[in-house]
């Protein structure tokens, strides 16, 4: 992992937000660094929207990237994803 991602200057880190914790590696801010990092949920539209903010105060809590929220399918949030990827 460290060989590929020493080609890389952003990760993007997608994540299921229906179980967002289960759905990440514990080892993956190490991996990432200093790079730039973005974290995405995904599949929103699986979520009500109660749990959704409640886990995006989560995660924001623990001091990682601000995460977006997107549906692929529709492509809700994509634009917004595209922005944060360019920014970091």
């Amino acid at each position: 992992m460290s060989e590929v991602l020493s080609m890389v200057d952003v990760v993007v880190e997608l994540r299921d937000s229906r179980v967002p914790h289960a759905t990440t590696h514990p080892s993956l801010p190490t991996w990432v660094g200093s790079r730039g990092h973005v974290l995405v949920l995904n599949r929103i539209d699986s979520v009500p929207p109660r749990a959704l903010d409640a886990w995006a105060d989560h995660l924001r809590s623990l001091g990682g990237p601000e995460p977006l929220l997107v549906d692929a399918r529709k492509g809700s949030g994509v634009p917004e994803l595209k922005k944060a990827i360019l920014k970091a």
